[in-house]
């Protein structure tokens, strides 16, 4: 044991763990690192792992494609953990680009998810819902250069118990607000996809999301409110929240409901917007 004087003491070692760990992390001598750092990577882009539940890597739960797995290791090592490297080879793969469509004749119960033959519906994550409801709704622009009052600051716990009547005013604030509401609670795997009630009435009933449906310059809402045809105002509605055209059944559903309500088009709009918002299409990616 060392000795020192009175109000000596012992100099601290002069390390950083980080930079220790991000040091002697990634190593082939590490084989847990490799395995992981695969299995994830495969999983962010396929929607499930080769070993799944991803956090639950143990002889009791092998893997789904033992050899490919153990290709995609031996390839990670050789390229010294080139995550650039990884990604690319398995969105060049058939497995990824498949279509959700099942083939004809074929049946859900007969494909297994842990097969991939067909890709697997991935749920956007709290963030990547709030960006695209911003983006879809036209209000990107308007949160990006939203400013915080100095005198009423926002903490998502108070405004979801009423205490903050304060709307979200920048993107920072949304993602918080989104996070407490669509994300999971602490101590659970932040990737797991646990649809809820709450989910859906915080679609349905937040004032940020509803507040984003209004008619103002440059939303979704204040541009097809300009539009004179039902028909090219359904189809517009489509492409911006969807991405697709209308089907021929869509279209007669949504100007059917539009011409029920002229004297209130644009809540009619905001409604139509709404339903498609709300719905597993654009909740999910597929």
């Amino acid at each position: 044991m060392p000795k020192f004087e009175k109000g000596q003491e012992q100099e601290a070692a002069k390390f950083r763990p980080r930079m220790m760990l991000a040091r002697d992390l990634p190593s082939a001598a590490n084989p847990a690192f490799v395995r992981t750092s695969v299995n994830r990577l495969w999983a962010l882009l396929l929607g499930r792992g080769l070993v799944h539940p991803a956090h639950l890597d143990h002889p009791a739960n092998p893997p789904s494609h033992p050899a490919l797995f153990e290709r995609l290791q031996q390839e990670f090592t050789a390229r010294k953990f080139d995550t650039r490297h990884l990604l690319r080879e398995i969105i060049l793969s058939k497995t990824y680009q498949r279509s959700s469509r099942l083939p004809a004749g074929v049946k859900a119960a007969d494909v297994p998810e842990d097969r991939f033959r067909v890709a697997l519906p991935k749920p956007l994550s709290p963030e990547q819902l709030a960006w695209s409801l911003m983006v879809a709704t036209g209000n990107q622009q308007r949160m990006l250069k939203g400013k915080v009052p100095e005198d009423e600051p926002f903490d998502a716990y108070n405004y979801i118990n009423g205490k903050v009547e304060r709307l979200p005013a920048t993107v920072g604030e949304t993602m918080e607000l989104f996070s407490w509401m669509v994300g999971n609670p602490p101590g659970e795997d932040p990737d797991d996809y646990n649809p809820a009630m709450g989910h859906a009435l915080f679609l349905m009933n937040e004032r940020l999301v509803l507040d984003w449906l209004k008619p103002r310059d440059g939303s979704l809402v204040g541009h097809l409110v300009t539009v004179k045809k039902n028909p090219d105002t359904v189809q517009r509605l489509y492409l911006s929240v969807l991405a697709r055209r209308p089907s021929e059944d869509e279209t007669r559903a949504a100007v059917s409901f539009l011409d029920s309500h002229v004297t209130s088009r644009p809540t009619a709009l905001a409604d139509l917007a709404w339903s498609l918002l709300a719905s597993a299409e654009f909740r999910l990616n597929h």
